[in-house]
């Protein structure tokens, strides 16, 4: 029997809509056989990402990224560090949405294959640099 992908020690980056800061949260990635992603923090938060809602994923390497979690909310700028991270954009019907997922250099490959080979969506990265992983 096949086991779906699974990856701990994964980080994403969440908007605390309280403080209206940014935190990170640690946690697990896994992927279901057909229908979803979820991160699920290390406090038992999980969010869920239909691999249907997944628009486009974009690798990147100690840039900061813009994203939007709603529409009513302004777009922020989040630098992550050093860390390799891995934006994704969805839709679940309620307006653009976008998640970042930080990386370690030693599963960045693995969950990126993972992601295209569940979504069926290519992952870009910046500056034209997609022959080069």
């Amino acid at each position: 029997m096949y086991a779906d992908p699974s990856y701990d020690g994964i980080e994403r980056a969440a908007l605390n809509t309280k403080t209206n800061t940014w935190e990170i949260q640690r946690g697990w990635l896994m992927f279901d056989p057909t229908e979803q992603v979820r991160f699920v923090s290390k406090g038992g938060a999980q969010v869920r990402i239909p691999y249907k809602s997944i628009q486009t994923m974009q690798y990147s390497f100690y840039n900061p990224v813009q994203t939007a979690k709603a529409s009513h909310r302004p777009p922020f700028n989040v630098k992550l560090g050093g860390k390799r991270y891995l934006t994704v954009r969805y839709d679940l019907g309620n307006g653009p949405e976008s998640t970042v997922m930080i990386l370690n250099p030693d599963l960045y490959q693995q969950v990126i294959g993972s992601f295209q080979a569940k979504t069926g969506v290519m992952v870009s990265r910046p500056g034209g640099y997609e022959k080069h992983w």
